[in-house]
């Protein structure tokens, strides 16, 4: 992963990314592995019974490996600009549990969650629950300027937002979340030109420039991002007039900025799910087999604990006292003396 960061070869990462991940090498004195005796010719439907410390197929996992695995990966995922995926990634790292102290692969994680948040979502979503809140109360209180900067973009206070922007600059560089920063403030711009779309049919380019900002802003500037919006799937037309005298109109078109899918896109799209969800349930299924919580193993633990609870007597009598009980033949009992 930080391989394809480094070298921008972004793309190269997802064969892997795209895989869901169900467990990672244990150690070599794990004492569910020795439990396990899982021998090599046996049938298994997953690699963990020969990616072993033991067969050399790979070294040791740390706790900071397995944070900086995803959070490398949603960092590939911001630079495509998938965002559910980057969101996803990062909410794995930050919901990691911790002992006493939040590491800072995670509080870093953190502040690139609420950054993508606002890209994926338009608002800061809810924070996992899963989430204790010691933790939830570090993280608070280490990244106050990117809380103020997601205040403001939920408010709709686009001069806020600006001087949000420009007051913690130094933070953003020394982060290096400049980037995702300066997308927050262009999605934020594609935020009120998306609700115009919904009052008007045609606004000039000037007219959306005194609503960005109130103060003087430049409209080449405004007409630059607003072509940019309209290339990446806006779905409007920007109309430009030869003339000095009349201003350059952006068009929305009839049905707003939605594209529905194609037949063969949805079906597409439900066969990979159904697919990863089989996968899934068969390594469940294997996980419970492997940690004996199948219901087989369970109704067997079940039914041996019913049988030495009535052996010892814990229901209000022992196995001899409830003989003399029995409808049995004094003639066949006498058999047994």
């Amino acid at each position: 992963m930080k391989l394809c960061l480094v070298s921008r070869s972004y793309r190269h990462a997802l064969p892997v990314l795209d895989k869901a991940m169900y467990h990672f090498p244990a150690g070599p004195n794990n004492t569910y592995q020795a439990h396990r005796q899982v021998f090599l010719c046996s049938q298994h439907g997953s690699s963990v019974a020969y990616i072993t410390h033991a067969s050399g197929f790979t070294a040791q996992v740390t706790y900071r490996d397995h944070l900086q695995y995803f959070l490398y990966g949603a960092m590939i995922y911001m630079a495509l600009k998938e965002w559910e995926s980057a969101l996803h990634l990062l909410c794995i790292v930050i919901t990691c549990p911790v002992a006493n102290a939040v590491s800072k692969i995670m509080v870093e994680a953190y502040k690139k969650w609420l950054l993508v948040s606002l890209l994926a979502k338009g608002k800061v979503v809810s924070t996992p629950e899963m989430i204790n809140p010691h933790v939830m109360k570090v993280y608070q209180s280490l990244i106050l300027p990117y809380v103020s900067l997601a205040d403001a973009f939920e408010n709709d206070d686009i001069q806020r937002l600006r001087a949000e922007v420009d007051v913690g600059r130094a933070i953003w560089l020394a982060d290096n979340n400049m980037g995702l920063v300066h997308q927050v403030v262009h999605a934020h711009m594609k935020s009120i030109v998306v609700k115009l779309s919904s009052t008007f049919s045609a606004v000039a380019i000037a007219d959306i420039a005194q609503r960005i900002a109130s103060d003087s802003f430049p409209s080449t500037e405004v007409e630059t991002s607003i072509s940019s919006m309209v290339i990446s799937g806006l779905d409007s037309t920007l109309l430009q007039s030869n003339s000095n005298h009349k201003p350059t109109m952006l068009h929305f078109h009839a049905g707003g900025a939605t594209k529905s899918l194609g037949e063969e896109r949805i079906q597409f799209l439900l066969d990979s799910e159904s697919l990863l969800l089989t996968t899934l349930a068969g390594n469940i299924d294997q996980s419970n087999h492997d940690l004996e919580l199948s219901s087989e193993h369970l109704q067997f633990l079940r039914r041996a604990k019913n049988g030495s609870e009535l052996g010892s007597g814990k229901f209000g009598m022992n196995f001899k006292d409830d003989i003399a009980s029995w409808d049995v033949d004094e003639d066949i009992m006498s058999g047994l003396h």
